[in-house]
């Protein structure tokens, strides 16, 4: 994936942006960091992104112009600045067209993915970084393959995964939904109750631990199927033995 970035970096023709995909804790700003290591930190300009800052893209938009000299720009947690979905579109259009490298990230992955299929559409590079191949993983926490199952192939460790999969995965969600298009969209207007109750994160655990229930249900089921027909033949094995005495 390092690569990936890298080869983004070097290719001239690419006029686009490249875009960080992933939750948290998966190596999006590592990955961001290693390639500014590899281009020597020259020319470079790394900027990021905080929550209380209230920026704007109106604001990134004024950076980014006040400083010319920067080839490659990095920006860490984009999806933290307002309106980052709306307006994400300048950014291929004012700068990576004129060959100004721009690489984006952000935990809110989902804002991201609507960014790559709306305003930057055709106009952005993705590498995702969510997988983690299970050799990684052990290599990483020395964990086996039973915990790289359990967690879903992400670095969470035991003690923090449910404050994890709250974090990384229902609030990317919830955020998401309620920054697109400032949460006025027909796509999502069904839910606008639930994010005004505070019910929306409730029932994107409940879809999240359907899959698992279903799992769970059809191995009960099987077990019980097998060892109830493992008794019923056992049973009329011994009704024709009895029958024959």
């Amino acid at each position: 994936m390092e690569s990936g970035v890298y080869d983004y970096l070097k290719d001239e023709n690419h006029h686009k942006v490249c875009c960080l995909l992933g939750l948290k804790e998966t190596g999006k700003t590592v990955m961001m960091l290693q390639a500014i290591q590899s281009l020597h930190f020259e020319n470079c300009l790394l900027l990021e992104c905080e929550e209380e800052s209230q920026e704007s893209m109106a604001n990134l938009k004024k950076v980014l112009s006040e400083h010319p000299e920067y080839k490659y720009i990095f920006i860490d947690e984009i999806t933290k600045i307002h309106n980052f979905i709306n307006t994400a579109s300048f950014l291929a259009n004012r700068f990576a067209s004129e060959g100004i490298k721009i690489v984006i990230t952000g935990d809110d992955s989902l804002s991201i993915a609507f960014v790559t299929e709306n305003e930057l559409y055709n106009q952005n590079v993705t590498i995702s970084t969510t997988y983690i191949s299970f050799q990684e993983y052990h290599y990483l926490l020395g964990k086996g393959l039973t915990d790289y199952i359990r967690y879903g192939g992400t670095l969470a460790i035991e003690k923090d995964w449910n404050i994890y999969a709250d974090l990384a995965i229902v609030q990317n969600i919830v955020n998401s939904l309620e920054r697109y298009k400032n949460g006025n969209n027909s796509s999502i207007w069904m839910l606008q109750s639930l994010i005004d109750e505070g019910m929306l994160e409730t029932l994107i655990l409940k879809v999240a631990e359907y899959p698992t229930r279903e799992f769970v249900e059809k191995i009960v089921n099987r077990y019980f199927k097998a060892h109830h027909e493992e008794m019923q033949k056992q049973i009329r094995s011994l009704y024709f033995a009895i029958s024959e005495i």
